[in-house]
Formats: structure tokens, sequence, C-alpha cells
């Protein structure tokens, strides 16, 4: 009988966050990843600190959050080339293309970038929360 309240609340919340959020217009998150589409480290490292202080500054905004950095290494070539994940947030996929759409390295055709919806955040990690 546990089992069934706790599924039919779980099914309740799940239906109602959207309609929630839609009632505030707070929109949707999306997933950003990102993808070089040049090998040329130069053109890259020449432009990451303005791509780097876009970035943060939607960050500083709440537009973007939790950023993941990722190391990719290419041994061949005895690089490494920096590349972040992070989620946006806007009130439409097109909203979000149309901030992503002004980093520089789109503009100027360094790497491309894939969104994925990832809907509403509803469960959070808050500190001090139980591990059990």
């Amino acid at each position: 009988m546990l089992k069934m309240i706790k599924s039919l609340v779980f099914i309740l919340l799940a239906a109602a966050l959207p309609a929630k959020a839609e009632e505030n217009n707070i929109g949707d998150t999306f997933a950003v990843v990102w993808e070089y589409t040049t090998d040329d480290l130069e053109l890259i490292r020449h432009n990451l600190s303005a791509q780097s202080a876009e970035l943060l500054a939607l960050w500083e905004k709440g537009i973007v959050e939790n950023a993941y950095l990722a190391e990719e290494k290419d041994f061949e070539k005895g690089t490494d080339v920096l590349n972040i994940v992070f989620f946006i947030k806007a009130k439409s996929k097109l909203d979000a293309e149309k901030i992503l759409n002004e980093f520089t390295f789109v503009k100027k055709g360094i790497a491309k970038y894939e969104m994925h919806p990832v809907g509403l955040l509803w469960l959070k990690t808050f500190e001090g929360a139980s591990k059990n």
C-alpha cells in the first residue's frame, strides 16, 4: 500500500511541476554539449578568453548553470583541449539558440553546439542532506 501511495505522489508531482512552471513562465533547461569544428589550436586558444568571459557572464546572470570541464587529450598531436558542458535556462529552444549563437566560438566557426532538453529541475542535492 505504501509503495502505491509513493508511486501516486511521484506521478502527481511529475504532472504538476511542468504546469506550475508554465504558469510562472519559467521555461526549460537544456544541456549544451560542444564539439570543435576546427583543429586550429592557435585559433581556439586565441579566442578562449572571450568564450570564457561570455560563459561566466551568463553564469553570473543565472542563465547558465552547472558547468562541467573536461580535458580532451590528443595523444597523436601531443595536445590537450578543454571542453565545457553546461546547462542553459531559457523560455524556449529558440531563445536558448539565440543566446548560444552569440558565443565567440559559434560566430567564428570554432565550435558547434548540440542542445538536449532536460526539463525542469525536480530533485536537487542539498548540503547536509543525508546520503543514506
